[in-house]
């Protein structure tokens, strides 16, 4: 299958200047503007981190105080939830743990056989990269505690109920 997307997408592929904090900013006063609120972004460090994610071919990371999650990038390891503003946190932007062998589960994520030619955007076909095997949905996730040799594995049972479909 001939890729179309070849990388995990982050927040800096998602911002117009691909710079993750001119999005996040983008979408604080988007918010603002529609909601008529005042929302208070601190440029200094919580000292409670948040840890990323892949979600269907995107860096995400969760907020743990409502939920929320939002895109994020390694180039910049800032969180802010765009649901809770890090109240908590009274704005303070919380740093985000990527695992150190990032590269590594990102080369065995793509690895991993899925259809990617649905929608439009680059980022429409890595969220909707997924592929039917032996009556499960396979997608483009990774979470924490999970290793590079699981993923392996994981691609290993998907590419063997492929072959006994005959695709």
């Amino acid at each position: 299958m001939k890729k179309t997307v070849d990388h995990i997408l982050t927040a800096k592929d998602l911002s117009p200047t691909g710079k993750p904090r001119d999005w996040m900013l983008k979408l604080k006063t988007d918010i603002e503007r529609r909601r008529g609120v005042k929302i208070v972004v601190r440029d200094t460090l919580a000292k409670s981190p948040v840890y990323a994610r892949i979600y269907r071919g995107h860096w995400i990371a969760d907020c743990d105080v409502c939920g929320g999650a939002m895109f994020v990038s390694p180039d910049d390891p800032v969180f802010f939830c765009v649901e809770c503003f890090n109240k908590k946190d009274n704005g303070k932007l919380r740093p985000i743990i990527f695992p150190d062998n990032r590269q590594e589960i990102e080369r065995a994520i793509l690895e991993r056989p899925v259809n990617e030619f649905a929608g439009v955007t680059e980022s429409e076909r890595a969220g909707r990269a997924s592929i039917t095997a032996g009556g499960q949905v396979f997608t483009r996730d990774w979470m924490p505690g999970e290793t590079a040799e699981m993923i392996r594995e994981q691609n290993a049972v998907i590419n063997g109920l492929l072959k006994k479909r005959g695709k």
